[in-house]
């Protein structure tokens, strides 16, 4: 373009780049050299092939987020960070973080025995009602609740979530 009389100034214009990188790309041809891509020009990856494999078998485990692989990896030797992990996961593989739906944490029998309940008071009128006592107000932990921040699944699909048991009451 510049060769046939246009000015840098448009061609910079006309292919979307800042005038800088034109007149460096035109002081290259006019020495003579080569304009096309550099091989192994800017910064190596530290991601290494093995580091990859790692990161892969992470996809669709509860718990795997992208702090905590970054330490698994550092413990096993690769410099990478939670950034390049996430990277990774986002770019490269087309994962996402998936946040999992909660159900109610019941057994078979629970759920017959509820609905046995249910049936047996079906006509149960208010005087009735009142004079039944729910103790269920136990102050001891059941289960250890997991922080919902770091309760994320990376996958590339929702539907191969696990989902999240979560009992009914408060775990306290």
């Amino acid at each position: 373009m510049i060769i046939g009389g246009m000015v840098q100034k448009d061609v910079a214009k006309t292919l979307e780049k800042s005038l800088r990188t034109i007149q460096r790309w035109w002081a290259r041809y006019r020495r003579g050299q080569d304009l096309g891509h550099k091989v192994g020009a800017g910064r190596p990856k530290m991601i290494t092939r093995e580091a990859k494999i790692v990161i892969s078998k992470s996809l669709g485990k509860i718990r795997q987020f992208t702090r905590k692989i970054a330490i698994k990896l550092k413990r096993k030797g690769y410099g990478i960070s939670e950034s390049t992990v996430h990277r990774y996961l986002k770019e490269t593989i087309g994962a996402t973080a998936y946040k999992r739906h909660k159900i109610p944490k019941l057994t078979e029998k629970q759920r017959e025995n509820g609905l046995i309940f249910c049936i047996e008071r079906e006509n149960w009128n208010l005087d009735e009602w009142k004079r039944v006592l729910w103790s269920d107000e136990s102050p001891y932990e059941l289960f250890h609740p997991s922080p919902a921040k770091n309760d994320r699944v990376w996958s590339t699909d929702s539907s191969k979530i696990p989902l999240r048991e979560v009992i009914k009451n408060p775990p306290k």
